[in-house]
């Protein structure tokens, strides 16, 4: 088969419109390869649950993130007031920015711990006290965190979160 262009006839603007057009079209395409997840279109539904997946992971990892402030804060035999009281507001604040429903637990044992290492800072909460809370928290999180692994039984690969390497 045989394609004839000779009787086309494009003139110096819609060529270059032609031009930007296949260009632009291309990009797209190379550009969704790189955006959607394994390079496969995925369906209304499909997109839904691949946002609030991503969400879920990058709300996880901040929890992760903020449990450790929170130890790190712990690990200190006498607390700096000031110090401390930054470390628990910036998690609060975290917390309070969390919004995935699926979290919930996740967030409410965090809260607690939190508010129990705000009151070890103060000195009205024993360390131990603190520790147990936030000890409650972390097991909430690694739960969530090995939900999210695959079953090699029956063989579902789940979203996994992203952790930084002095996490892993």
């Amino acid at each position: 088969m045989e394609i004839d262009f000779t009787d086309l006839e494009l003139s110096g603007n819609s060529a270059w419109v032609t031009a930007a057009g296949l260009l632009a079209a291309i990009l797209l395409g190379v550009l969704g390869w790189f955006v959607l997840p394994d390079g496969q279109v995925l369906s209304w539904t499909e997109w839904q649950v691949f946002k609030q997946q991503r969400l879920y992971q990058r709300e996880l990892t901040c929890l992760t993130r903020d449990a450790d402030r929170l130890a790190d804060l712990l690990g200190e035999e006498l607390p700096d007031p000031v110090r401390g009281q930054l470390v628990v507001e910036q998690v609060l604040a975290d917390l309070n920015a969390t919004s995935h429903p699926a979290l919930t637990n996740q967030v409410d044992a965090l809260l607690a711990a939190n508010d129990a290492v705000y009151f070890w800072v103060l000195g009205s909460v024993s360390k131990d006290e603190a520790i147990a809370l936030l000890d409650e928290a972390n097991q909430g999180i690694l739960h969530a965190i090995e939900a999210q692994r695959p079953d090699p039984q029956r063989g579902v690969e789940g979203p996994r979160p992203e952790l930084d390497e002095g996490q892993q």
